[in-house]
């Protein structure tokens, strides 16, 4: 549990390694920060690396 997560490199870690984790933070621009990079990799996978690798 990360209450204040800022960036999401500790949940991002704790994900990569098959860790349950929950993460939080008042700051609107850190949600949106930790929203695109665990949330968004873990919904669109393998098409959202592929993309990446592509441009």
């Amino acid at each position: 549990m990360d209450p204040m997560a800022g960036g999401g490199s500790i949940p991002l870690e704790s994900l990569k390694y098959g860790i349950t984790t929950f993460a939080s933070d008042l700051n609107p621009v850190a949600f949106v920060i930790e929203k695109a990079s665990i949330e968004y990799p873990a919904k669109f996978g393998d098409s959202l690396t592929k993309d990446i690798v592509i441009w």
